[in-house]
């Protein structure tokens, strides 16, 4: 099992992973997925073996405090394996890394081994979001992180990624994340 930055080309497995794990009214569309990739301050996250990507992640840095978990997705035929643990863990440390304290997440209020899985890894509940899914109430939830020293905070790298679709020939710069 290894842990790398995800990748456009990884979009139609997330869609696929997404379909497995959630409802139609709360997963995300292709759309979604694509926006994620190319919006600035989001980093994604695979987790594989071989060639076969079993969970991702999305994250995204709300601010040079806060980070925010916007999805984690494990393959139904991959879970109780420790593969959301180590994504959570590899987001945390990157965060750790710009200096971010305070990590935020959303879980439906009926996934109650989501929120199990989260209490376990130090987020504690912050409020309830009424209405917030299309299906009925969110949970918020937060964890502090360890601060990072300035001097041992890593820049933020511009990485430029070209468009590949008709419609969007123009280059495109994100700010992605290295991982080390």
């Amino acid at each position: 099992m290894a842990i790398r930055k995800g990748r456009v080309e990884d979009i139609p497995a997330f869609e696929y992973i997404d379909k497995l794990c959630f409802p139609q009214t709360i997963r995300y569309s292709r759309f979604d997925f694509i926006y994620y990739f190319f919006k600035n301050n989001v980093f994604t996250l695979v987790c594989e073996e071989g060639r076969r990507i079993q969970a991702f992640m999305i994250a995204d840095v709300k601010s040079t405090e806060e980070g925010h978990i916007i999805s984690i997705d494990v393959h139904p035929n991959y879970r109780r394996k420790g593969l959301g643990r180590n994504l959570m863990d590899e987001a945390e440390k990157i965060f750790m890394k710009l200096g971010i304290q305070r990590v935020t997440l959303e879980v439906h209020e009926s996934n109650v081994l989501a929120q199990l899985f989260y209490s376990d890894m130090g987020y504690r509940l912050e409020k309830k979001l009424y209405n917030y899914y299309h299906s009925g109430h969110g949970l918020q939830m937060s964890k502090m992180l360890v601060a990072v020293k300035p001097e041992e905070k890593e820049e933020v790298e511009p990485i430029v990624v070209e468009a590949k679709s008709e419609q969007a020939q123009k280059q495109m710069t994100l700010e992605r994340y290295q991982l080390t």
